[in-house]
């Protein structure tokens, strides 16, 4: 990774001038162009060298390189799941995001995530057989209300639903 950033300081002469930049100790090493004097100067980063992905929580005391490697190592963690086919009448989804699609022979209950523990997140439903889908509590607000309700997919083959939480219930902002 390389990059350059210009720098132009202009500074009123009303104002004493500041003579000298002080350079972080982790950025040693890797920026070229700091004379320590403030003027117009282009720092251009070195190639990092001995990357590997990582993973941990970036704190203060990280320096650049292992602050990259550790959010490249994560990236798993925002990564939404696969879609899930199931055919039984009962299913559950354990977290969100998530994708499910139901292939069953009869009315299908799914138990969805407490939407407190997951705002703002989405879950996709659709259903390939002519049988509904409900939810195995009231939690779920049609698109049409702000009333939950069990009711997610009609019994219609093809319909579809994407949930999000509001923190109260699993609302329904799309489908067909």
């Amino acid at each position: 990774m390389i990059f350059s950033l210009p720098i132009k300081y202009n500074v009123p002469s009303a104002y004493k001038p500041i003579n000298y930049v002080k350079v972080d100790s982790k950025l040693d090493g890797h920026l070229k162009g700091i004379d320590d004097k403030l003027a117009t100067t282009t720092l251009t980063s070195t190639v990092l060298t001995g990357y590997t992905s990582g993973t941990g929580t970036i704190t203060a005391t990280d320096s650049i390189l292992s602050a990259i490697q550790k959010l490249n190592g994560n990236t798993s963690a925002i990564t939404p799941p696969a879609a899930t086919t199931v055919t039984g009448a009962t299913s559950t989804i354990a977290s969100a995001p998530f994708t499910q699609i139901f292939n069953g022979t009869a009315t299908h209950t799914v138990t969805l995530p407490n939407p407190t523990n997951y705002v703002g997140k989405n879950i996709s439903v659709k259903t390939i057989g002519a049988y509904a889908v409900n939810s195995s509590g009231s939690n779920v607000s049609p698109i049409d209300s702000v009333t939950p309700g069990t009711a997610i997919l009609a019994a219609t083959a093809g319909t579809w639903a994407t949930l999000q939480s509001d923190g109260n219930s699993w609302v329904i902002i799309a489908s067909n």
